[in-house]
Formats: structure tokens, C-alpha cells, sequence
């Protein structure tokens, strides 16, 4: 998958530089700035797509398990239904950050596939 996301990263590198631009006129530096960023904003979107569901089961995982074991040991009536409450609370909060960084990287793909035409 790292080898795969490199390769992705170089050809849209190399085609931004080599192939989209003009022979004439002669290219600034602030053009070529332009294009590296979005080409790093295309390849740090499409990592973090890729990693952030292994990030949330992770997170998810080690807070019911760290939960679990603070609520078993001081175990009561009023800590399970405590428990059940954080867990309602956390996984509807992770549902609208999810929510809310998908369309952020919606919009950051939108951003950096402008400008850039397949051959």
C-alpha cells in the first residue's frame, strides 16, 4: 500500500511538471509552487482515506477495552450505566467528526483535481 501510494504521488509529480506545462511561456517558480501543493494536498487526502478507518476501529477498539477494564474494576450499577452513555456519546460524536472530515476531503480532492487533466 506505501509503495502504491509512492508510485500514485510520483506520476502525478511528474505529470504536473512535465507533461501539464506549456513549453512556452517560461514557468515561475510560484506556478511550480502551486502545482507541488496541490499535488501534496491529492496525496495526503488520499493517504488519510486510506488510514483513517484502521484509526477509528483503533481508537474505538482501545477505548472500550480501557472502559471496560476501569469500569469492571470499580464495578456498580451507576458506572455501567455510565459506561453505556459514554459509549452512545462517543460514537455519535466519531459519526459527525467522520461526517464532517469526509466532506472536508471532498472538497480538498475537488481542489486538487482542478486544474489537472487526464491524458
Amino acid at each position: 500500500m506505501l509503495v502504491k501510494t509512492f508510485l500514485l504521488f510520483a506520476l502525478f509529480f511528474s505529470k504536473q511538471v512535465f507533461v501539464d506545462r506549456p513549453a512556452f511561456p517560461a514557468v515561475g517558480f510560484h506556478d511550480l509552487f502551486n502545482d507541488f501543493g496541490r499535488t501534496l494536498a491529492y496525496f495526503f487526502g488520499y493517504c488519510f482515506l486510506l488510514l483513517y478507518p484502521c484509526f477509528v476501529r483503533l481508537f474505538s477498539c482501545l477505548l472500550f477495552v480501557c472502559l471496560c477494564a476501569f469500569f469492571l474494576w470499580r464495578l456498580s450499577l451507576l458506572a455501567l450505566f455510565r459506561l453505556w452513555l459514554l459509549l452512545l456519546f462517543t460514537s455519535f460524536f466519531l459519526l459527525i467528526f467522520s461526517r464532517l472530515l469526509l466532506r472536508l476531503h471532498t472538497q480538498t480532492f475537488q481542489h486538487a483535481f482542478r486544474g489537472i487533466h487526464f491524458v
